[in-house]
């Protein structure tokens, strides 16, 4: 019973997905969703063998059916276009992430164990309980806890970059907005109001401002971001694409494949912002800053990309900051446990924080996002505060 009952939530779930566009992202999106739902399904076979009493392990099946539950919550009041609130909807939509996180702690234990029970010979032990679930229990409880528990951290730094003599330059940066019914408006504007209380000069957003099922309402986001009172500059990502032109006059400061000469902090800063590609990408970034020469007289030149494998194909003469996203800290990292590491920068990526290629620096942000999929797994929302300074 429990197992059709994960089948039912599953299938419901991607019905939601699949409303909100047919893009790649959505499918990716519906692909990992489906795992999920493998994944609670697996751990209802182990709650089932378990050597415990009937009413325990009927509670075990009960919680399992919730979390699918939890799940299937957070596609549904996003197909639904609507806030929220801060209501018990939104706590079902909350409890969602520490179960994405579960599961995914489930698979990673379980991809460790693999080679162990074949090495025994002992694949009748795959689906066994035991304490390995207890240990993926742990994992997604302190990931979830130092995700969401002290809010959006704040991270300054100073960066020397600019011409001897220059006066700083501070500029706020975000990310991956990720907007959506699951970011209620209220806590957008709460992102915002922190961001202007750091006094930036300049606000750069790098990219998925939007998400699939926001793409025909985003009204509480334009307004927002419209109603920064300093320059406010952004380049689209992944998700931004069906609605790039929409976007382009709804928001002055989308730079797609453009560039902008603004006055931030009495000074005259050159922004080039460039879209996102799935395809020839480095091809398409060459093309786009030959067809825009540097401006003349400016005291800064910053380059918005969302991508941050794009830092390679930079002109290393062309500008003085490099600022990107799309990374969310690297997908999975050891943050949590104090540890620098993450997935992507283990596999040789640009993850998170600040990196050089000889003078130029590339600041890659964590994200904003607080909701959704994929869950935060040991990193946390940041608004970053890069200090521009004269090179020493």
């Amino acid at each position: 019973m429990t197992l059709l009952l994960v089948l039912a939530a599953a299938l419901a779930t991607l019905r939601h997905i699949w409303r909100g566009g047919t893009a790649i992202n959505d499918h990716l999106v519906g692909i990992a969703v489906m795992g999920t739902f493998a994944v609670m399904g697996m751990v209802s076979v182990c709650v089932a063998r378990a050597d415990l009493s009937a009413a325990w392990i009927a509670a075990g099946q009960v919680l399992v059916v919730l979390g699918c539950l939890c799940q299937y919550a957070l596609f549904a009041i996003a197909d639904r276009r609507k806030d929220p609130g801060a209501g018990p909807i939104f706590w079902a939509e909350a409890a969602s992430q520490p179960v994405f996180a579960f599961t995914f702690w489930v698979a990673v234990v379980q991809a460790v164990r693999v080679p162990v029970l074949a090495a025994l010979g002992r694949w009748d032990l795959f689906l066994s309980p035991g304490a390995w679930l207890l240990v993926a229990l742990a994992l997604a409880a302190w990931s979830t806890i130092w995700a969401f528990g002290p809010g959006v951290r704040v991270r300054r730094m100073e960066i020397p970059c600019l011409a001897s003599g220059s006066a700083p330059l501070r500029i706020v940066h975000l990310s991956d907005l990720h907007y959506a019914a699951i970011l209620p408006r209220h806590r957008l504007r709460r992102l915002l109001s922190e961001a202007m209380a750091l006094k930036p000069d300049l606000v750069a957003v790098t990219g998925d401002l939007l998400m699939p099922f926001s793409e025909a309402e985003h009204g509480d986001l334009v307004d927002t971001l419209n109603g920064v009172p300093v320059p406010l500059v952004a380049c689209p990502g992944n998700h931004d694409l069906n609605v790039i032109s929409r976007l382009q006059r709804e928001l002055p400061g989308l730079l797609v494949d453009a560039s902008r000469v603004v006055v931030a902090g009495g000074r005259a800063v050159e922004v080039v912002g460039v879209t996102f590609h799935w395809r020839d990408a480095v091809t398409r970034l060459r093309g786009a800053l030959s067809a825009l020469p540097p401006a003349p007289g400016v005291d800064a030149r910053i380059l918005l990309v969302h991508d941050p494998r794009l830092f390679d194909a930079v002109p290393l003469d062309r500008f003085h900051l490099v600022l990107a996203g799309h990374t969310h800290g690297g997908l999975v990292s050891l943050e949590m446990l104090g540890l620098p590491w993450s997935l992507m920068g283990v596999m040789g990526h640009y993850d998170k924080g600040l990196f050089k290629r000889e003078n130029l620096p590339l600041y890659v942000h964590r994200g904003n996002w607080t909701l959704g999929l994929p869950p935060r797994l040991g990193t946390a929302p940041e608004i970053a505060v890069l200090d521009l300074v004269a090179n020493r």
